[in-house]
């Protein structure tokens, strides 16, 4: 818990802020171009992909978020602690998620600046997270889940 405590310290004013995130680099880009739509709706873009990228997120949007949380993490997704912590705290489980990519990605930045975007600028944020992330990491077919995994939150 020190060295997050630290990264804190380190980012000063605005790595609390979270202006230290706003561009990511890479694919993930920067946390305002919504209109970037790779790798998510296909890499290139293409209607089919873009279709099931869009009814995956709005009609089992739950479910793709808690399988991304998992694989943020480096798991697979299990019901204990994965489904249960992001139906019972969702926000938490958006926040944590943020941080675990960012970690996993090796973009600077920490916990509280993690916070203020995914609260702050919530749907820019989510799509962030789509853009550094591969569409394995939350896509719900082929279905992989395990009843129980390892009880972790953040990396």
């Amino acid at each position: 818990m020190g060295d997050k405590v630290q990264e804190i310290k380190d980012g000063g004013i605005n790595g609390c802020l979270g202006l230290d995130q706003f561009d990511w680099g890479g694919k993930g880009g920067k946390i305002y171009e919504i209109w970037k739509c790779e790798p998510c709706c296909g890499s290139p873009c293409n209607p089919k992909d873009a279709i099931i990228c869009m009814a995956t997120w709005y009609c089992c949007g739950f479910c793709a978020q808690s399988k991304l949380f998992a694989s943020s993490l480096g798991g697979e997704c299990g019901c204990l602690p994965h489904v249960l912590f992001s139906f019972f705290c969702s926000g938490c489980s958006f926040w944590f998620t943020r941080y675990n990519l960012r970690q996993k990605n090796g973009i600077p930045g920490n916990l509280l600046g993690d916070c203020m975007c995914v609260y702050c600028c919530g749907c820019c944020a989510a799509l962030q997270h789509l853009r550094a992330s591969t569409v394995d990491d939350w896509a719900l077919l082929p279905c992989k889940f395990v009843p129980v995994a390892e009880m972790k939150v953040i990396m």
